[in-house]
């Protein structure tokens, strides 16, 4: 792909997109990647919004783009195209199962904690009421004694 610009006068830039690294920042896929022509060393950071990529999409179903591409590449494209949907829907299914199971294991996470502090506080309950038990007991041995001492 090259990219033009009214700033650049009659120089257009070559831009890689597949050389760029991707990243997802912000619920958005980030572009980023440097344009080395002539003169010319810029850091470029594109941003897509997920309406960007339905388009994208969108646009690649147009017929004129599909008729375009199927001269250009005859039945090939056709393999390309099935092997990228596979690949699409495989890629697809494994990150649909990937938030369920960390959904799933942060409620089992969640009910742990849940039951720890419960049986702590059982815990604590209990030590409470034997260490109350163990006080009474001592207060009646200490008062026996004075009953004893006084007698």
């Amino acid at each position: 792909m090259r990219l033009a610009s009214k700033g650049l006068g009659k120089l257009t830039l070559p831009f890689q997109l597949k050389e760029s690294s991707i990243s997802v920042e912000d619920g958005n896929l980030i572009f980023r990647g440097k344009i080395k022509e002539k003169k010319v060393n810029w850091n470029y950071t594109m941003k897509l919004e997920d309406r960007d990529i339905v388009n994208f999409i969108r646009l690649a179903r147009n017929t004129l783009i599909i008729t375009y591409l199927a001269e250009m590449y005859g039945l090939s494209l056709l393999r390309v195209i099935i092997r990228g949907i596979f690949r699409a829907m495989v890629f697809f299914l494994r990150s649909i199962f990937s938030i369920f199971r960390r959904k799933i294991r942060a409620i089992e996470i969640g009910a742990e904690m849940v039951n720890n502090s419960k049986a702590s506080e059982i815990a604590t309950h209990s030590k409470a009421v034997d260490g109350n038990t163990a006080d009474d007991s001592k207060t009646k041995e200490v008062s026996e004694q004075k009953d004893e001492t006084a007698r």
